[in-house]
């Protein structure tokens, strides 16, 4: 069985299971687009998708606590150098994205000594028959965000969705986002509703 066809089999499970399309799209860090293909076509078919994406496993990473914590710790190190070159002060209040943003997130919260703050992101609700009034929203477990400065933690970033929908409720909720920080960056993309947006890694199809 292909790579694709490997990937449309666990869209399809996943889904079995009862996950959004936007949730599935996280799990296998692809664009809710590809993850809406691989939902809608047989796993027999030969047609690969028209657009163009990415996929990115991580696990290795994310199965080990210690190697979260040091690539954290780098993320940690990227974002007090961005601080520093804007002139910012540390953040008041981590902000993690579910799901996979969640533990960095912890950690990055740890090293600064910050507050953290952990949102559903609103691809997480997510269909293609939705008419796009669904809205992200925070976890009430964990820190409130009003009145707090704020860095944003993802794994991901392709289109920037999800960065965008993710500082627009931060600031209705009261925050000033100083920043969102990911491990990759499918897109080059630099910034967000004004918000730097920093990388570990960049992706890009040759």
């Amino acid at each position: 069985m292909n790579h694709i066809a490997d990937l449309a089999k666990q869209a399809k499970e996943l889904r079995s299971k009862g996950l959004s399309t936007g949730e599935i799209s996280d799990e296998l860090n692809v664009s809710r687009d590809t993850a809406l293909w691989f939902l809608t076509h047989k796993i027999e078919d030969k047609e690969e998708p028209s657009l163009k994406d990415i996929y990115v496993n991580w696990r290795s990473i994310g199965t080990s606590p210690l190697r979260l914590k040091y690539i954290a710790s780098t993320l940690t190190d990227l974002i007090l150098d961005t601080l520093d070159e804007n002139d910012l002060d540390e953040p008041e209040v981590v902000v993690g994205v579910a799901n996979s943003g969640i533990p960095l997130a912890s950690f990055v919260a740890l090293e600064l000594g910050a507050d953290v703050a952990l949102m559903v992101p609103k691809k997480h609700l997510w269909e293609p028959e939705q008419n796009g009034d669904e809205s992200g929203y925070l976890l009430s477990n964990f820190a409130s965000v009003n009145g707090k400065s704020s860095v944003l933690i993802d794994d991901i970033i392709t289109s920037g969705a999800t960065i965008k929908d993710t500082l627009q409720l931060l600031r209705a909720l009261g925050s000033s986002p100083l920043m969102a920080a990911v491990l990759l960056d499918k897109s080059g993309i630099s910034e967000v509703e004004g918000v730097p947006v920093k990388s570990l890694f960049t992706a890009a199809v040759v």
